[in-house]
């Protein structure tokens, strides 16, 4: 198995189990956001300083460095083709960025608090958001309003989407788990 870990102090691991875990260079702030492309070729590491950074996992060497964004990150994910990450801040924007040179896709003002979650729709040209002002949003890309798919009454703490496309999940400190489907917004009977 593979994993991908990183932390206050420590740099970013890639592991490969059993095998020691090789090492790549520090941030200069606390890391708190780590994805991994689905074709585990590509990491996203992003600090509490706004600054985030493309790995490439074979040989460890960094891709590219995704520039834009001051606000610590709090969440990142990889469309399932890898050409494209999505990046969350603390600032409530999403910035999406290119996968093969680092430059910069498009910024999505997506949330009036924190970004906690960010997901790409199986078919690459949407992505569900979720925020601590407790909406969950479908965007369309290239970006158009989204659509706003479910409501919390507090700070939503995580989004997916699942594999067929069809419906978001999301969670969150009101203890809710609405269960909307994308093609209508209402959620699933």
């Amino acid at each position: 198995p593979r994993e991908a870990t990183a932390g206050d102090v420590a740099p970013l691991r890639r592991w490969n189990v059993p095998e020691p875990a090789g090492e790549v260079a520090h941030h200069k702030d606390s890391v708190r956001v780590v994805a991994v492309a689905p074709d585990a070729k590509t990491a996203l590491t992003g600090d509490t300083a706004g600054v985030a950074q493309l790995w490439s996992l074979p040989d460890l060497k960094a891709a590219a460095a995704l520039t834009g964004g001051n606000a610590p990150l709090s969440t990142a994910s990889f469309r399932r083709d890898n050409l494209q990450a999505a990046v969350g801040d603390a600032n409530g924007m999403v910035r999406l960025y290119g996968t093969v040179d680092g430059a910069a896709a498009g910024l999505l003002g997506a949330h009036e608090g924190a970004v906690t979650g960010v997901s790409f729709h199986p078919n690459n040209v949407q992505l569900a958001t979720s925020g601590t002002d407790g909406t969950l949003r479908l965007w369309q890309l290239p970006i158009v309003p989204p659509q706003q798919l479910a409501k919390h009454t507090a700070a939503i703490n995580a989004v997916a989407v699942t594999s067929d496309g069809l419906l978001s999940i999301s969670g969150g400190n009101d203890q809710f788990v609405p269960v909307p489907a994308h093609a209508t917004g209402q959620p699933r009977t």
